[in-house]
Protein backbone atom coordinates (compact mmCIF):
# COMPACT_ATOMS: atom_id res chain seq x y z
CA UNK A 1 0.00 0.00 0.00
CA UNK A 2 2.85 2.36 0.84
CA UNK A 3 4.49 1.77 -2.55
CA UNK A 4 1.21 2.38 -4.39
CA UNK A 5 0.65 5.65 -2.51
CA UNK A 6 4.19 6.81 -3.26
CA UNK A 7 3.79 6.05 -6.98
CA UNK A 8 0.52 7.93 -7.10
CA UNK A 9 2.08 11.01 -5.45
CA UNK A 10 4.94 10.84 -7.93
CA UNK A 11 2.53 10.84 -10.89
CA UNK A 12 0.59 13.77 -9.46
CA UNK A 13 3.82 15.74 -9.02
CA UNK A 14 4.81 15.04 -12.62
CA UNK A 15 1.42 16.17 -13.91
CA UNK A 16 1.61 19.35 -11.83
CA UNK A 17 5.08 20.06 -13.18
CA UNK A 18 3.89 19.57 -16.78
CA UNK A 19 0.93 21.94 -16.17
CA UNK A 20 3.26 24.53 -14.64
CA UNK A 21 5.63 24.16 -17.60
CA UNK A 22 2.81 24.64 -20.14
CA UNK A 23 1.50 27.69 -18.28
CA UNK A 24 5.02 29.19 -18.27
CA UNK A 25 5.37 28.61 -22.00
CA UNK A 26 2.00 30.20 -22.70
CA UNK A 27 2.92 33.25 -20.60
CA UNK A 28 6.23 33.61 -22.43
CA UNK A 29 4.47 33.38 -25.80
CA UNK A 30 1.91 36.02 -24.75
CA UNK A 31 4.64 38.35 -23.54
CA UNK A 32 6.51 37.88 -26.83
CA UNK A 33 3.36 38.63 -28.85
CA UNK A 34 2.71 41.72 -26.74
CA UNK A 35 6.23 42.99 -27.45
CA UNK A 36 5.75 42.38 -31.16
CA UNK A 37 2.44 44.24 -30.98
CA UNK A 38 4.23 47.30 -29.63
CA UNK A 39 6.53 47.44 -32.65
CA UNK A 40 4.86 49.67 -35.25
CA UNK A 41 6.18 48.47 -38.60
CA UNK A 42 9.78 48.65 -37.51
CA UNK A 43 9.29 51.85 -35.48
CA UNK A 44 9.95 51.24 -31.85
CA UNK A 45 8.39 52.94 -28.87
CA UNK A 46 11.12 53.60 -26.35
CA UNK A 47 11.46 55.62 -23.21
CA UNK A 48 13.42 58.81 -23.80
CA UNK A 49 15.41 60.64 -21.16
CA UNK A 50 12.82 63.28 -20.48
CA UNK A 51 9.07 63.36 -20.01
CA UNK A 52 7.63 61.57 -23.02
CA UNK A 53 7.89 58.52 -25.24
CA UNK A 54 8.44 58.71 -28.95
CA UNK A 55 8.77 56.83 -32.20
CA UNK A 56 12.27 56.29 -33.54
CA UNK A 57 13.33 55.97 -37.15
CA UNK A 58 16.19 53.77 -38.30
CA UNK A 59 19.43 55.67 -37.83
CA UNK A 60 21.00 57.20 -40.91
CA UNK A 61 24.67 56.36 -41.44
CA UNK A 62 25.20 59.68 -43.22
CA UNK A 63 23.76 61.78 -40.40
CA UNK A 64 24.34 60.41 -36.93
CA UNK A 65 23.31 63.72 -35.36
CA UNK A 66 19.80 63.56 -36.78
CA UNK A 67 17.31 64.00 -33.91
CA UNK A 68 14.90 61.25 -32.99
CA UNK A 69 11.28 61.97 -33.80
CA UNK A 70 9.63 63.37 -30.74
CA UNK A 71 12.76 64.75 -29.14
CA UNK A 72 13.24 68.52 -28.89
CA UNK A 73 15.55 69.58 -31.70
CA UNK A 74 18.09 72.11 -30.49
CA UNK A 75 18.68 74.60 -33.28
CA UNK A 76 22.31 75.43 -33.87
CA UNK A 77 23.63 78.71 -35.20
CA UNK A 78 23.53 77.51 -38.81
CA UNK A 79 19.71 77.23 -38.55
CA UNK A 80 19.25 80.97 -38.06
CA UNK A 81 19.13 83.54 -40.83
CA UNK A 82 21.37 86.59 -40.57
CA UNK A 83 19.09 88.72 -42.72
CA UNK A 84 15.35 88.73 -41.89
CA UNK A 85 13.15 87.93 -44.86
CA UNK A 86 9.43 87.38 -44.48
CA UNK A 87 6.47 86.09 -46.43
CA UNK A 88 2.76 85.45 -46.14
CA UNK A 89 1.69 82.15 -47.68
CA UNK A 90 -1.64 80.81 -48.97
CA UNK A 91 -2.70 77.45 -50.41
CA UNK A 92 -5.48 76.78 -52.92
CA UNK A 93 -5.85 73.03 -53.52
CA UNK A 94 -8.40 71.08 -55.54
CA UNK A 95 -8.17 73.46 -58.51
CA UNK A 96 -9.69 72.43 -61.82
CA UNK A 97 -9.91 75.18 -64.47
CA UNK A 98 -12.86 73.30 -65.98
CA UNK A 99 -14.76 73.87 -62.70
CA UNK A 100 -13.70 77.42 -61.73
CA UNK A 101 -16.63 78.09 -59.40
CA UNK A 102 -15.29 75.48 -56.96
CA UNK A 103 -12.10 77.44 -56.22
CA UNK A 104 -11.99 80.89 -57.88
CA UNK A 105 -13.50 82.78 -54.94
CA UNK A 106 -10.54 81.69 -52.82
CA UNK A 107 -8.33 83.71 -55.19
CA UNK A 108 -10.58 86.72 -54.63
CA UNK A 109 -10.08 86.25 -50.90
CA UNK A 110 -6.31 86.19 -51.41
CA UNK A 111 -6.61 89.49 -53.28
CA UNK A 112 -8.56 90.97 -50.37
CA UNK A 113 -6.06 89.57 -47.89
CA UNK A 114 -3.01 90.85 -49.79
CA UNK A 115 -4.57 94.30 -50.06
CA UNK A 116 -5.22 94.44 -46.31
CA UNK A 117 -1.89 92.89 -45.33
CA UNK A 118 -0.07 95.76 -47.00
CA UNK A 119 -2.11 98.39 -45.20
CA UNK A 120 0.09 99.29 -42.27
CA UNK A 121 -1.45 99.12 -38.81
CA UNK A 122 -1.48 102.20 -36.62
CA UNK A 123 1.38 100.75 -34.55
CA UNK A 124 3.46 99.38 -37.42
CA UNK A 125 7.21 99.86 -36.97
CA UNK A 126 8.37 98.07 -40.11
CA UNK A 127 7.37 100.80 -42.55
CA UNK A 128 10.22 100.12 -44.96
CA UNK A 129 9.44 96.42 -45.28
CA UNK A 130 6.89 94.87 -47.60
CA UNK A 131 6.43 91.17 -46.99
CA UNK A 132 6.33 88.78 -49.97
CA UNK A 133 3.17 86.89 -50.92
CA UNK A 134 3.40 83.16 -51.71
CA UNK A 135 0.43 81.47 -53.39
CA UNK A 136 0.70 77.68 -53.58
CA UNK A 137 -1.60 76.04 -56.12
CA UNK A 138 -2.46 72.39 -56.53
CA UNK A 139 -4.62 71.04 -59.35
CA UNK A 140 -6.83 68.01 -58.91
CA UNK A 141 -5.45 64.64 -59.90
CA UNK A 142 -7.89 64.45 -62.81
CA UNK A 143 -6.97 67.86 -64.20
CA UNK A 144 -4.45 68.17 -67.03
CA UNK A 145 -3.74 71.82 -66.18
CA UNK A 146 -0.20 72.89 -65.37
CA UNK A 147 -0.90 76.62 -64.97
CA UNK A 148 -3.79 78.83 -64.01
CA UNK A 149 -5.83 80.38 -66.82
CA UNK A 150 -4.42 83.70 -67.98
CA UNK A 151 -7.43 85.61 -66.66
CA UNK A 152 -6.85 84.34 -63.12
CA UNK A 153 -3.11 84.98 -63.33
CA UNK A 154 -3.84 88.55 -64.39
CA UNK A 155 -5.97 89.12 -61.33
CA UNK A 156 -3.16 88.00 -59.03
CA UNK A 157 -0.33 89.68 -60.91
CA UNK A 158 -2.02 93.06 -61.42
CA UNK A 159 -3.51 93.37 -57.95
CA UNK A 160 -0.39 92.03 -56.16
CA UNK A 161 2.29 93.62 -58.34
CA UNK A 162 5.97 92.94 -57.80
CA UNK A 163 8.12 95.83 -56.65
CA UNK A 164 11.64 96.16 -55.23
CA UNK A 165 10.36 95.48 -51.69
CA UNK A 166 7.79 92.77 -52.33
CA UNK A 167 7.36 89.77 -54.62
CA UNK A 168 4.41 87.64 -55.62
CA UNK A 169 5.46 84.00 -55.88
CA UNK A 170 3.09 81.52 -57.51
CA UNK A 171 4.17 77.97 -56.73
CA UNK A 172 2.53 75.03 -58.50
CA UNK A 173 2.58 71.91 -56.33
CA UNK A 174 2.89 68.32 -57.59
CA UNK A 175 -0.32 66.44 -58.35
CA UNK A 176 -1.79 64.81 -55.21
CA UNK A 177 -1.75 61.07 -54.77
CA UNK A 178 -5.43 61.34 -53.84
CA UNK A 179 -7.94 64.21 -53.98
CA UNK A 180 -9.26 64.85 -50.49
CA UNK A 181 -9.17 67.45 -47.75
CA UNK A 182 -6.80 65.45 -45.51
CA UNK A 183 -4.14 65.22 -48.17
CA UNK A 184 -4.50 68.90 -49.07
CA UNK A 185 -4.06 69.99 -45.46
CA UNK A 186 -0.65 68.36 -45.26
CA UNK A 187 0.46 70.36 -48.31
CA UNK A 188 0.44 73.65 -46.39
CA UNK A 189 3.64 72.58 -44.62
CA UNK A 190 5.48 72.97 -47.91
CA UNK A 191 6.18 76.51 -46.71
CA UNK A 192 9.17 74.90 -44.98
CA UNK A 193 10.69 74.41 -48.44
CA UNK A 194 11.12 78.18 -48.86
CA UNK A 195 14.39 78.19 -46.95
CA UNK A 196 15.40 81.67 -48.10
CA UNK A 197 12.82 83.15 -45.70
CA UNK A 198 13.49 83.51 -42.01
CA UNK A 199 9.79 83.55 -41.12
CA UNK A 200 6.60 82.65 -43.03
CA UNK A 201 3.09 83.37 -41.79
CA UNK A 202 0.63 80.89 -43.29
CA UNK A 203 -3.04 81.83 -43.69
CA UNK A 204 -5.77 79.57 -45.05
CA UNK A 205 -7.23 80.92 -48.27
CA UNK A 206 -10.50 81.74 -46.46
CA UNK A 207 -8.77 83.96 -43.86
CA UNK A 208 -9.21 87.75 -44.06
CA UNK A 209 -6.62 89.78 -42.13
CA UNK A 210 -7.70 93.25 -41.05
CA UNK A 211 -4.32 94.94 -41.61
CA UNK A 212 -0.62 94.14 -41.79
CA UNK A 213 0.35 91.28 -39.50
CA UNK A 214 4.04 92.03 -39.82
CA UNK A 215 4.15 92.65 -36.08
CA UNK A 216 3.95 88.88 -35.48
CA UNK A 217 6.88 88.28 -37.83
CA UNK A 218 8.79 91.12 -36.22
CA UNK A 219 8.17 89.93 -32.63
CA UNK A 220 9.29 86.43 -33.59
CA UNK A 221 12.39 87.73 -35.37
CA UNK A 222 13.35 89.89 -32.38
CA UNK A 223 13.00 86.96 -29.96
CA UNK A 224 10.01 88.34 -28.09
CA UNK A 225 8.10 85.39 -29.55
CA UNK A 226 9.70 82.08 -30.46
CA UNK A 227 10.70 81.18 -34.06
CA UNK A 228 7.42 79.27 -34.37
CA UNK A 229 4.10 80.78 -33.30
CA UNK A 230 0.74 79.00 -33.11
CA UNK A 231 -2.66 80.15 -31.89
CA UNK A 232 -4.80 77.97 -29.67
CA UNK A 233 -8.38 77.60 -30.82
CA UNK A 234 -11.62 76.63 -29.13
CA UNK A 235 -11.31 72.95 -30.10
CA UNK A 236 -7.56 72.59 -30.64
CA UNK A 237 -4.18 73.61 -29.15
CA UNK A 238 -2.85 74.86 -32.51
CA UNK A 239 -4.95 76.30 -35.33
CA UNK A 240 -4.03 74.97 -38.76
CA UNK A 241 -5.53 77.99 -40.49
CA UNK A 242 -3.12 80.60 -39.11
CA UNK A 243 0.44 79.92 -37.94
CA UNK A 244 4.00 81.18 -38.23
CA UNK A 245 6.92 78.85 -38.94
CA UNK A 246 10.66 79.21 -39.32
CA UNK A 247 11.91 77.39 -42.43
CA UNK A 248 15.38 75.89 -42.38
CA UNK A 249 17.73 73.46 -44.13
CA UNK A 250 16.22 70.00 -44.24
CA UNK A 251 13.16 70.93 -42.19
CA UNK A 252 10.63 69.85 -44.80
CA UNK A 253 12.43 66.55 -45.30
CA UNK A 254 12.25 65.93 -41.57
CA UNK A 255 8.54 66.71 -41.60
CA UNK A 256 7.96 64.26 -44.47
CA UNK A 257 9.71 61.57 -42.41
CA UNK A 258 7.35 62.33 -39.52
CA UNK A 259 4.38 61.89 -41.85
CA UNK A 260 5.80 58.66 -43.28
CA UNK A 261 6.39 57.24 -39.81
CA UNK A 262 2.95 58.20 -38.59
CA UNK A 263 1.27 56.76 -41.73
CA UNK A 264 3.08 53.43 -41.31
CA UNK A 265 -0.03 52.44 -39.36
CA UNK A 266 -3.39 53.07 -41.04
CA UNK A 267 -5.45 53.71 -37.92
CA UNK A 268 -5.30 56.67 -35.54
CA UNK A 269 -3.78 56.12 -32.10
CA UNK A 270 -5.23 58.64 -29.64
CA UNK A 271 -2.41 58.00 -27.16
CA UNK A 272 0.58 58.28 -29.51
CA UNK A 273 -0.91 60.65 -32.08
CA UNK A 274 1.86 61.87 -34.37
CA UNK A 275 4.49 60.00 -32.37
CA UNK A 276 4.48 61.05 -28.74
CA UNK A 277 2.71 60.33 -25.48
CA UNK A 278 1.95 63.85 -24.27
CA UNK A 279 3.91 64.97 -21.23
CA UNK A 280 1.33 67.67 -20.43
CA UNK A 281 -2.29 68.33 -21.27
CA UNK A 282 -3.05 70.37 -24.36
CA UNK A 283 -5.68 73.04 -23.90
CA UNK A 284 -7.77 75.31 -26.06
CA UNK A 285 -9.37 78.66 -25.33
CA UNK A 286 -12.89 79.28 -23.96
CA UNK A 287 -15.75 80.10 -26.26
CA UNK A 288 -17.08 82.65 -23.77
CA UNK A 289 -16.19 84.19 -20.42
CA UNK A 290 -16.13 81.73 -17.52
CA UNK A 291 -16.14 78.65 -19.71
CA UNK A 292 -13.59 75.90 -19.08
CA UNK A 293 -11.52 75.32 -22.23
CA UNK A 294 -11.15 71.87 -23.70
CA UNK A 295 -8.10 69.96 -22.51
CA UNK A 296 -6.67 66.45 -22.55
CA UNK A 297 -3.45 64.42 -22.54
CA UNK A 298 -4.62 62.48 -25.59
CA UNK A 299 -4.71 63.35 -29.28
CA UNK A 300 -8.44 63.97 -29.26
CA UNK A 301 -8.83 67.51 -30.59
CA UNK A 302 -10.29 68.79 -33.86
CA UNK A 303 -7.89 68.00 -36.71
CA UNK A 304 -5.66 65.89 -34.47
CA UNK A 305 -4.94 63.36 -37.25
CA UNK A 306 -4.50 66.09 -39.88
CA UNK A 307 -2.82 69.50 -40.11
CA UNK A 308 -3.57 70.70 -36.58
CA UNK A 309 -2.11 67.60 -34.96
CA UNK A 310 0.98 67.69 -37.16
CA UNK A 311 1.43 71.40 -36.47
CA UNK A 312 1.22 70.88 -32.71
CA UNK A 313 3.65 67.94 -32.86
CA UNK A 314 6.14 69.78 -35.10
CA UNK A 315 6.26 72.96 -33.01
CA UNK A 316 5.69 71.67 -29.49
CA UNK A 317 7.54 68.34 -29.50
CA UNK A 318 9.86 68.06 -32.49
CA UNK A 319 11.18 71.61 -32.89
CA UNK A 320 10.40 72.39 -29.30
CA UNK A 321 10.71 76.18 -29.71
CA UNK A 322 7.25 77.67 -30.01
CA UNK A 323 5.04 80.40 -28.62
CA UNK A 324 1.48 79.16 -28.06
CA UNK A 325 -0.84 82.16 -27.99
CA UNK A 326 -3.97 81.95 -25.85
CA UNK A 327 -6.29 84.88 -25.29
CA UNK A 328 -4.72 86.29 -22.14
CA UNK A 329 -1.37 84.58 -22.01
CA UNK A 330 1.41 83.12 -24.12
CA UNK A 331 3.35 79.96 -23.36
CA UNK A 332 6.95 80.12 -24.55
CA UNK A 333 8.54 76.71 -25.06
CA UNK A 334 12.26 76.14 -25.62
CA UNK A 335 13.88 72.77 -26.33
CA UNK A 336 10.63 71.03 -25.41
CA UNK A 337 10.32 72.62 -21.97
CA UNK A 338 8.08 75.44 -20.79
CA UNK A 339 10.38 78.44 -20.48
CA UNK A 340 7.86 81.07 -19.36
CA UNK A 341 4.22 82.11 -19.42
CA UNK A 342 3.70 85.80 -20.17
CA UNK A 343 0.65 88.05 -20.37
CA UNK A 344 -0.54 88.62 -23.93
CA UNK A 345 -1.25 92.30 -23.29
CA UNK A 346 2.41 92.92 -22.45
CA UNK A 347 3.53 91.45 -25.77
CA UNK A 348 0.78 92.92 -27.95
CA UNK A 349 0.27 96.13 -25.96
CA UNK A 350 0.51 98.45 -28.99
CA UNK A 351 -0.39 95.98 -31.72
CA UNK A 352 -3.77 96.52 -33.33
CA UNK A 353 -5.44 97.05 -36.68
CA UNK A 354 -7.66 99.77 -35.23
CA UNK A 355 -6.98 103.31 -33.98
CA UNK A 356 -6.07 103.60 -30.26
CA UNK A 357 -9.14 103.38 -28.07
CA UNK A 358 -11.27 101.83 -30.81
CA UNK A 359 -10.33 98.18 -30.24
CA UNK A 360 -13.72 97.38 -28.70
CA UNK A 361 -15.59 98.79 -31.71
CA UNK A 362 -14.53 96.04 -34.09
CA UNK A 363 -18.04 95.58 -35.49
CA UNK A 364 -16.74 93.76 -38.55
CA UNK A 365 -14.53 91.46 -36.51
CA UNK A 366 -14.65 87.76 -35.72
CA UNK A 367 -17.60 87.95 -33.34
CA UNK A 368 -19.53 85.75 -35.77
CA UNK A 369 -17.34 82.91 -34.49
CA UNK A 370 -15.91 83.66 -31.07
CA UNK A 371 -16.92 86.89 -29.27
CA UNK A 372 -13.81 86.87 -27.08
CA UNK A 373 -11.58 87.06 -30.14
CA UNK A 374 -12.58 90.68 -30.68
CA UNK A 375 -10.83 91.69 -27.49
CA UNK A 376 -7.36 90.23 -27.89
CA UNK A 377 -4.60 90.51 -30.49
CA UNK A 378 -3.73 88.75 -32.70
CA UNK A 379 -7.07 86.87 -32.73
CA UNK A 380 -8.97 90.12 -33.30
CA UNK A 381 -6.80 91.11 -36.26
CA UNK A 382 -8.06 88.48 -38.69
CA UNK A 383 -11.24 86.61 -39.52
CA UNK A 384 -11.35 82.95 -40.49
CA UNK A 385 -14.43 82.16 -42.58
CA UNK A 386 -14.58 78.48 -41.70
CA UNK A 387 -17.10 75.97 -43.03
CA UNK A 388 -20.10 77.56 -44.73
CA UNK A 389 -19.44 81.03 -43.26
CA UNK A 390 -17.57 82.19 -46.34
CA UNK A 391 -18.76 85.60 -47.65
CA UNK A 392 -19.68 84.31 -51.11
CA UNK A 393 -21.93 81.67 -49.54
CA UNK A 394 -23.92 84.14 -47.43
CA UNK A 395 -26.76 86.48 -48.29
CA UNK A 396 -26.17 90.12 -47.39
CA UNK A 397 -28.45 93.14 -47.38
CA UNK A 398 -26.10 95.35 -49.41
CA UNK A 399 -22.74 95.61 -51.13
CA UNK A 400 -21.31 98.63 -49.30
CA UNK A 401 -19.42 101.26 -51.24
CA UNK A 402 -18.46 103.19 -48.13
CA UNK A 403 -16.74 101.91 -44.99
CA UNK A 404 -19.32 103.59 -42.75
CA UNK A 405 -21.97 101.29 -44.25
CA UNK A 406 -20.16 98.14 -43.12
CA UNK A 407 -21.95 96.23 -40.36
CA UNK A 408 -20.59 92.70 -40.64
CA UNK A 409 -17.48 90.79 -41.58
CA UNK A 410 -19.16 89.62 -44.80
CA UNK A 411 -19.98 93.20 -45.78
CA UNK A 412 -16.43 94.26 -44.93
CA UNK A 413 -15.10 91.53 -47.22
CA UNK A 414 -17.34 92.67 -50.08
CA UNK A 415 -16.40 96.31 -49.39
CA UNK A 416 -12.71 95.46 -49.88
CA UNK A 417 -13.40 93.28 -52.91
CA UNK A 418 -15.38 96.17 -54.42
CA UNK A 419 -12.42 98.53 -54.10
CA UNK A 420 -10.25 95.94 -55.86
CA UNK A 421 -12.80 95.51 -58.64
CA UNK A 422 -13.02 99.30 -59.11
CA UNK A 423 -9.24 99.60 -59.41
CA UNK A 424 -9.06 96.67 -61.83
CA UNK A 425 -11.89 98.10 -63.94
CA UNK A 426 -10.13 101.45 -64.30
CA UNK A 427 -6.93 99.72 -65.40
CA UNK A 428 -8.69 97.20 -67.69
CA UNK A 429 -11.87 98.91 -68.92
CA UNK A 430 -12.58 96.22 -71.48
CA UNK A 431 -12.53 93.36 -68.97
CA UNK A 432 -15.86 92.18 -67.63
CA UNK A 433 -16.05 92.06 -63.86
CA UNK A 434 -17.71 89.20 -61.96
CA UNK A 435 -21.28 89.98 -60.94
CA UNK A 436 -22.21 90.29 -57.29
CA UNK A 437 -23.04 88.29 -55.32
CA UNK A 438 -20.34 85.91 -56.47
CA UNK A 439 -21.39 82.58 -57.88
CA UNK A 440 -19.96 79.45 -56.31
CA UNK A 441 -20.13 75.68 -56.13
CA UNK A 442 -19.23 73.27 -53.36
CA UNK A 443 -15.42 72.90 -53.08
CA UNK A 444 -14.23 69.74 -54.78
CA UNK A 445 -12.30 68.50 -51.72
CA UNK A 446 -15.06 69.12 -49.19
CA UNK A 447 -14.76 71.29 -46.09
CA UNK A 448 -13.15 69.14 -43.39
CA UNK A 449 -10.73 66.22 -43.13
CA UNK A 450 -12.19 62.85 -42.18
CA UNK A 451 -10.67 59.66 -40.83
CA UNK A 452 -12.02 57.91 -43.89
CA UNK A 453 -10.09 60.24 -46.19
CA UNK A 454 -6.99 59.75 -44.07
CA UNK A 455 -7.26 55.95 -44.34
CA UNK A 456 -7.86 56.17 -48.10
CA UNK A 457 -4.80 58.36 -48.59
CA UNK A 458 -2.54 56.10 -46.51
CA UNK A 459 -3.68 52.95 -48.33
CA UNK A 460 -3.16 54.69 -51.68
CA UNK A 461 0.39 55.64 -50.66
CA UNK A 462 1.14 52.08 -49.58
CA UNK A 463 -0.05 50.68 -52.93
CA UNK A 464 1.93 53.30 -54.81
CA UNK A 465 5.07 52.48 -52.83
CA UNK A 466 4.60 48.74 -53.39
CA UNK A 467 4.29 49.28 -57.17
CA UNK A 468 7.48 51.35 -57.20
CA UNK A 469 9.37 48.63 -55.28
CA UNK A 470 8.17 45.91 -57.67
CA UNK A 471 9.15 47.83 -60.79
CA UNK A 472 12.37 46.54 -62.42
Amino acid sequence: MMMTSSGTNSNVSKRRFRVFLWISVIILVLVHLLLLRLQLNGSQIKAQTGHFRHYTLPSSPSNNKKPLLGSPRVADSSDRRKEPKWAYAFLVAGCDPDQPLTYRNYFYNILVAANLLHQKSTSETTNNRMTDIIVMIQFTKASNATELPLSELQWLQTRIPNNPNRKLRIQYLPSPIRDNFYNAQLEKFRILEFEEYSRILYLDSDVMPLCSLDYLLELSERGVLKPNVVLAGFTEPASGGFFLLEPGPGYYKELLEIIETREATVGWNKTLGWGVVMDQEWRGIPLKEGQTPRHSKEWTFHGDFADQGLLYYWTRYFRGDVSIVFLREIENWQNGSLEATVKSKKVFVDKTCLPPGQEANNHYGSSIHYPLFNKKAPHRDFIHFTGDKKPWEKKIRQFPKDFEQVRSSTEYWYYNLGTIFDAFSSEHPNRKLPSLPLKWKQPSLGRYPTLRSMVGTIEKKKKHKARQENEP
